[in-house]
């Protein structure tokens, strides 16, 4: 990581999951200094727990971190936005650059909040960022390539960084962010199965998480093969496995999963209303 990224200053206004497991990335996987990251949450409880945690620097209110940061981290929720935002309109200048994670919350919004800001950068980040396996997706307000290359210079340790038109993030945030909980609501019926079978919860657990990190590396190392190809080779034609692939297509699987995808980007567009 460049050296330019030791000399600025990161505020994360919000101390939730996300803004703990980036946190955790970043001071896993790079080289940000500790004592330049800013920390405030109206929940004092969890700021103080989270800043000892990761030993950065609580401040005592939004303003104090906007004032002393370069780069502002919005870690919180959409419907917080203008409470949070708005009444630190005159702490931001053209100078800050604002890096927000809210879904649902169009760049053209924050505009709106903050005009005085140039560098507005809407990201989609998934929490696997904490263990350097997230990938993410981003927008910026206009063109700046030195930005472009800024934002995925800084968040690329943590995970593929892909540039997208915004239009494009909602589905990005069905797959790649929700998605995460979908696939670990799969892995957990795997940890019942097994348990059921007299497995233990320790071993259950080591199976299923195994078999999905399997699957998924052979998919990142084999590019140039479909996923059914990659599938053909484990379920031969009658065998024990087809059986049950075929029992999921019976069961209409794919319509359950597309439905659920569906209800997840209704509701992002729900919260973009608000």
């Amino acid at each position: 990581m460049p050296d330019i990224f030791s000399h600025l200053s990161y505020g994360f206004i919000g101390a939730g999951s996300l803004c703990q497991a980036l946190l955790q990335g970043f001071l896993q996987k790079t080289r940000l200094p500790k004592e330049r990251i800013f920390l405030s949450s109206r929940n004092l409880s969890r700021l103080n727990k989270v800043s000892e945690r990761f030993s950065v620097r609580a401040v005592s209110g939004n303003e104090e971190l906007v004032a002393g940061s370069q780069l502002v981290f919005l870690c919180i929720k959409p419907e917080d936005l203008v409470s949070v935002v708005e009444p630190l309109s005159n702490q931001f200048n053209q100078h800050h650059t604002l890096i927000s994670f809210l879904a649902g919350v169009p760049l053209s919004v924050l505009k709106k909040l903050l005009p005085q800001v140039n560098r507005l950068v809407r990201v989609v980040p998934n929490t696997a960022a904490s263990v350097g396996e997230g990938i993410f997706a981003y927008s910026l307000n206009q063109s700046d390539s030195g930005l472009e290359s800024f934002i995925e210079e800084l968040f690329s340790p943590l995970g593929p960084v892909l540039k997208m038109r915004e239009e494009n993030l909602s589905a990005f945030t069905v797959a790649a962010s929700s998605g995460l909980a979908f696939v670990l609501e799969f892995m957990q019926y795997w940890n019942e199965w097994l348990e059921n079978h007299q497995f233990s919860p320790q071993l259950a657990r080591q199976i299923s998480t195994q078999t999905f990190l399997g699957a998924s590396l052979l998919a990142k190392e084999f590019p140039k093969k479909s996923l059914s190809q990659l599938q053909l080779q484990v379920a031969s034609k009658r065998g024990m496995t087809a059986e049950g692939l075929k029992s999921l297509n019976e069961n209409q699987m794919d319509s359950i999963l597309h439905y659920a995808f569906e209800k997840c980007a209704l509701r992002e567009k729900a919260l973009r209303k608000e």
